[in-house]
């Protein structure tokens, strides 16, 4: 049985029409039970504003409303079948690809890395395992693993490149008997596992709302329930032949079809910083006709966030970045961060870098910490009134004594005694006359 398509046109928002359809279909006298439907959205914002919506709708009608489930696609697979063991997270599958790598003699992954990381090299073996478990969740998304790969190549005659891709399945198979160990599984691999021996299941009827994109496994494990899905499209009737089965843009219709944008509403600008600045004057001249709520600034690359909240900040209005602070932008994670980099900043027997080092001591905490440190050491009133001002002294003493290239006031390069910080050598300061090899061209 196909997967059920219902449009919801174009005169509303998607979410106020969700909410009408959702009354229509499940509201029955004074009782409007939604506590066997699942809604799957396309972010956690517009679970939390599809929540909203339908409580400012129909709780003051159905006060005793039972609200739905509302998920992402990141969790919603998992609520369609048994799970044995719980899912590990990222971090613990980041290790548990480095173990899988250490535990692997060398001569049996040669052919997939020819040249390993440094041992002491946390950042270079930390990217080999982000850039394993990015290649293994994006295969397993499309039903497949590395020995998938490994026998389309073998067959094509890739001998090269099916023996690297040999020697990744070893890999990804340690990668599995670890996490077996920790007795912890792996999603993706448990999702494809559930698609073949056919366990997807539910009693709930699930809603995908507004989807653009699904990848296969999931398209998969949805024909296993299809009899329970409805796809919610935010178009018109008449263009049901631009959306697939699953309620997903079809890219082919799309492809030449006019964006209906005239070039009066376009404007070209040159710096982010000038299109941060156009958008301000465009906003000005709305002159207040339109709530805060009512605009919506659409950003097609996340670097340009900062700039535009600081552009709507100079100007007197507040933006709000539906993100949230990430993880890895908290002061936890970036304070590790910064001491990772300066650990791993010793190499060949020299010591940590400075410029790691100046990162790591401004970080909030940090300096916060240092500055207690320094006003418990110093007992005289004027060393006790510089340590507000101990980080200007740590910058005046890397412009004076390592800075790279020789500044016009030393007139006797020879008497300057240069660290070897940054991993350079001597030579690598552009100093005449103290290079091992001679001077710099």
């Amino acid at each position: 049985m196909p997967i059920s398509r219902h449009f919801l046109g174009l005169d509303r928002p998607a979410l106020l029409s969700v909410c009408d359809y959702l009354i229509t279909r499940y509201a029955h006298g004074d009782e409007f039970d939604l506590s066997k439907v699942i809604l799957v959205v396309p972010g956690r914002r517009a679970g939390r504003r599809m929540l909203e919506t339908l409580v400012q709708r129909a709780g003051e009608r159905w006060p005793g409303m039972r609200p739905p489930r509302i998920v992402t696609f990141h969790s919603f697979p998992e609520l369609l079948y048994p799970q044995q063991h719980p899912a590990a997270d990222e971090l613990t599958q980041l290790l548990v690809w480095r173990t899988a790598l250490f535990t692997l003699p060398p001569q049996q992954i040669r052919a997939a890395l020819p040249h390993p990381p440094d041992p002491a090299s946390v950042n270079s073996w930390l990217a080999l395992c982000k850039s394993l478990m990015r290649q293994h969740n994006e295969l397993a998304g499309e039903g497949l693993d590395f020995d998938d790969v490994f026998t389309a190549l073998s067959r094509s005659g890739e001998v090269q490149e099916a023996d690297r891709w040999k020697a990744l399945r070893r890999i990804q198979a340690e990668y599995l008997t670890q996490m077996d160990q920790i007795d912890l599984w792996d999603a993706q691999t448990a999702r494809l596992v559930a698609v073949e021996q056919q366990e997807c299941q539910t009693d709930c009827d699930v809603l995908l709302v507004a989807t653009i994109d699904i990848n296969r496994i999931v398209r998969q494990m949805l024909d296993q329930i299809s009899d329970r899905v409805t796809a919610l499209i935010h178009a018109s009737p008449d263009d049901h032949e631009a959306f697939d089965d699953y309620g997903c843009v079809v890219p082919e219709h799309w492809e030449f079809r006019a964006a209906g944008i005239t070039d009066e509403q376009t404007c070209i600008t040159g710096t982010p910083q000038d299109q941060a600045r156009r958008m301000t004057e465009l906003l000005a001249s709305f002159q207040g006709h339109y709530r805060p709520d009512d605009i919506t600034i659409g950003v097609a690359d996340d670097e340009m966030v900062p700039t535009l909240l600081q552009s709507l900040a100079d100007a007197g209005v507040a933006g709000h970045w539906p993100v949230g602070t990430q993880l890895k932008q908290t002061r936890p994670a970036r304070l590790l961060h910064a001491v990772t980099q300066h650990i791993a900043s010793a190499r060949d027997d020299l010591p940590p870098d400075f410029s790691s080092l100046a990162d790591l001591v401004r970080h909030p905490d940090v300096g916060d910490w240092i500055q207690n440190q320094l006003q418990q050491v110093f007992d005289d009133p004027e060393a006790q009134a510089r340590v507000p001002f101990w980080l200007d002294e740590l910058d005046a003493y890397m412009a004076t004594h390592l800075q790279m290239t020789r500044s016009p006031r030393v007139r006797k390069p020879s008497m300057i005694n240069w660290p070897c910080w940054n991993n350079r050598s001597l030579d690598s300061w552009n100093v005449p006359g103290h290079s091992p090899h001679g001077p710099k061209a």
